[in-house]
């Protein structure tokens, strides 16, 4: 069987996107299928000219394959420009539709307020795309989004529930190991770990009340933010976000080595993710598999990978915050939460994702030929 995937991000592995779509292929490959991956480059596209490379390229190749697995933005597909043999899968790595519906994070100053409104004429510029884009789910033979969340949004914009898969994305067994090596015992200082870029969709607004009442709580307590660079390119530029009495409290990472990330987890008890909408958070699962528990939102994403004690609605930086100072402060909880929190990422493996995607692709396609047109 022959398969044929398109990301967005030009297939370079240190993108989330693109790595989890390669580690995927991956996975397909050992279950017998041939995978065929692309991104702007292989076609000759850049950013501007891709969505219409693709579907010049599918014009003429698409039957060369038995499913075609697309991202979602690329294509505004029709589906009699195709061949009924072919299953055309839309894929969403994070859904415009949660970032476009998600609450804003509260505004605390003019600074940003500023960046909020930046943040917001966005959103409505995403907006403005979603109707295209709920076409080419509708068009679709199948979807596969990351979250449930992602099914409940598309269902209700009129997205054949039935055809809407959810797919978590995993990590390889070659990067697990150096995880697990973590201990899962308790460390002995109450860090609290961070892992994402600094900005408002990721609850930067949110993160300073959150220290702030952590700190106040818990005698030691310390923040180290990981992989910040983003919006906000330096350390000084995160911690102008902190009052000048918590940022010693505070250790910012703008970016690190893939392979260092377990040892920067090593000494954290515990993680928070006040993010507003994600697809698959990897930096929460790397933190499970490092056994560090994680308070998060209950909005798209974390959700797929923690259970309702972990989560706290949007906005509410106290219960956030007593979620963690609770943990901090009872480390026989902790030493449960830390054991848990390893046990729950082991059931997220890039082969159990590529064997539930295959069985589902398969009885898509055997139920889609039983009615198609014969071939000529």
């Amino acid at each position: 069987m022959k398969i044929f995937f398109f990301s967005p991000c030009a297939l370079d592995p240190k993108l989330g996107a693109a790595k989890m779509l390669m580690e995927l292929s991956s996975a397909m490959e050992k279950l017998g299928w041939t995978p065929t991956l692309m991104g702007p480059p292989e076609l000759g596209a850049d950013r501007r000219d891709g969505p219409a490379k693709l579907q010049a390229y599918l014009e003429k190749h698409a039957g060369e394959y038995d499913v075609v697995d697309f991202d979602y933005k690329y294509l505004n597909l029709k589906r009699s420009d195709f061949s009924d043999r072919v299953l055309f899968v839309a894929r969403a790595q994070l859904l415009l539709h949660h970032y476009v519906f998600s609450p804003l994070p509260p505004v605390t100053d003019v600074r940003g307020g500023l960046r909020l409104l930046k943040h917001q004429v966005d959103r409505f510029r995403k907006w403005r795309a979603l109707s295209a884009l709920d076409a080419t789910f509708r068009e679709a033979d199948l979807v596969s989004v990351l979250n449930r969340h992602a099914r409940r949004d598309l269902a209700r914009r009129g997205v054949d529930p039935e055809k809407i898969l959810v797919f978590p994305n995993g990590m390889s067994e070659a990067r697990r190991p150096a995880f697990e090596r973590v201990p899962a015992a308790p460390p002995p200082d109450p860090v609290v770990a961070f892992i994402g870029m600094f900005g408002p969709r990721k609850g930067s607004a949110d993160l300073p009340d959150v220290v702030r009442r952590v700190t106040d709580a818990v005698p030691g307590a310390r923040f180290r933010l990981l992989g910040t660079r983003g919006m906000f390119r330096t350390e000084g530029e995160v911690l102008a976000h902190f009052a000048p009495e918590l940022r010693p409290r505070i250790e910012v990472i703008p970016s690190y080595a893939p392979e260092t990330l377990p040892d920067l987890l090593r000494t954290c008890a515990v993680g928070v993710f006040p993010s507003y909408a994600e697809g698959f958070p990897l930096g929460v699962l790397e933190m499970l598999a490092a056994a560090v528990p994680v308070v998060a939102y209950d909005l798209p994403g974390a959700p797929e990978m923690l259970d309702a004690e972990y989560l706290v609605p949007p906005k509410d930086t106290r219960a956030m915050s007593d979620r963690l100072a609770a943990l901090l402060l009872d480390r026989e909880r902790l030493a449960g939460a830390r054991v848990w929190a390893r046990e729950r990422a082991r059931r997220f493996t890039w082969d159990r994702i590529a064997a539930e995607t295959h069985e589902a692709y398969m009885k898509a396609l055997e139920k889609q030929r039983a009615f198609a047109k014969p071939a000529p």
